[in-house]
């Protein structure tokens, strides 16, 4: 009976021993377990910070490297639309500058207009009510279409009435189409000219005349494609009858021109070239 209860107690020592080792390897497959997830999940995390970090990097590269794309085109844009207008304007003052003949002849300071022929714009044909008319006579005539180049200057004592002047009006078609009133001279060869001039009535003429509000000259080779010149730089000057407006220049051309304007009359007597 002894033996027995001996034999029990050794069971009942083993069982126990057995159900504590089993408790003792599911915590540490627990642990093993938990372990492994902490550090698949730290793994993941890190990997998670690292992929984030190289698609912010990548991302700020390639905005980066597009804005300064964008940057270097549009400079490049603007430099090379900047060199386009500085192209252009130089080209447009190159092309307006007048074209110097090599072969053109000397006027040796003389007045090569002396004689020569010329056209003008319409004069003025004024009517009965004061209006243009073209029924009417030409109110002040070029005698003999020479007075411009006869060499002949009104006197001191000239009128709006004088031979040696011819009008023209703003109030003529003419004017009114083109802006502007012109005389235009044939020199008859292609000279080097340094001084064009041309003699104006002034405010002394009274009847509302004064010298053109502008005088603009041009020369040209074939007298239908012409160049300017310049604008001359002058005033009124109501102390004498005539005015000679002149601009200094350095070129060459076979027909020389003078454009006129004015709200009023314009009264000339003669043009110059030398």
């Amino acid at each position: 009976m002894r033996k027995l209860a001996i034999l029990l107690a050794l069971a009942l020592a083993f069982s126990a021993c057995l159900l504590a080792l089993s408790a003792c390897g599911d915590d540490g497959e627990t642990s093993s377990a938990a372990s492994s997830e902490a550090s698949s999940a730290d793994s993941s995390a890190t990997s998670s910070a690292a992929s984030s970090a190289a698609s912010s990097a990548a991302s700020s590269a390639a905005s980066s490297e597009a804005s300064s794309a964008a940057s270097s085109e549009a400079s490049s844009a603007a430099s090379s639309e900047a060199s386009s207008a500085a192209s252009s304007a130089t080209s447009s003052e190159a092309s307006s500058a007048p074209e110097k003949n090599p072969n053109a002849l000397a006027t040796n300071g003389e007045n090569v207009a002396l004689g020569k022929t010329y056209t003008t714009s319409p004069l003025y044909r004024q009517g009965t009510d004061y209006k243009w008319s073209d029924t009417a006579e030409i109110t002040y005539p070029d005698t003999d279409n020479k007075e411009l180049t006869d060499g002949i200057l009104p006197g001191d004592d000239a009128t709006y009435g004088s031979a040696e002047f011819m009008g023209f009006a703003a109030s003529c078609p003419d004017y009114e189409a083109n802006k502007y009133a012109a005389v235009t001279v044939d020199l008859g060869e292609v000279y080097a000219l340094s001084k064009l001039t041309l003699h104006v009535g002034t405010s002394k003429l009274t009847g509302g005349i004064t010298a053109p509000a502008t005088i603009e000259f041009f020369v040209s080779e074939d007298g239908t494609n012409f160049v300017s010149v310049g604008m001359a730089n002058y005033k009124d000057d109501p102390t004498k009858p005539d005015l000679a407006v002149t601009l200094e220049c350095d070129v060459t051309g076979r027909y020389v021109q003078a454009r006129m304007t004015s709200a009023g009359w314009m009264f000339v007597s003669e043009f110059e070239a030398s």
